[in-house]
């Protein structure tokens, strides 16, 4: 992951797994600076790897964790 822009001004929430239904737990969601915020939607980094690895070392999960976790959330909520 190459490091995000330094700013830190007005934070907003970025959705890990987005589609139709977002899920709006601790596990799908990090705070992003306007910038990368931006950056993502345009296709730059941080892109979903990235957001990925923020939540699982935040949660002290690994990665394939946290991918599992919301795999399996989407899903019941799908049921």
């Amino acid at each position: 992951m190459t490091s995000l822009c330094p700013c830190a001004i007005a934070p907003q929430f970025a959705h890990v797994s987005g589609g139709g239904g977002r899920m709006d737990i601790q596990e799908n969601l990090t705070a992003l600076c306007t910038c990368c915020h931006q950056r993502h939607h345009q296709g730059f980094q941080p892109d979903r790897d990235d957001l990925v690895a923020i939540v699982a070392k935040r949660e002290r999960m690994t990665p394939a964790a946290v991918e599992g976790l919301l795999h399996e959330l989407r899903r019941a909520k799908k049921g």
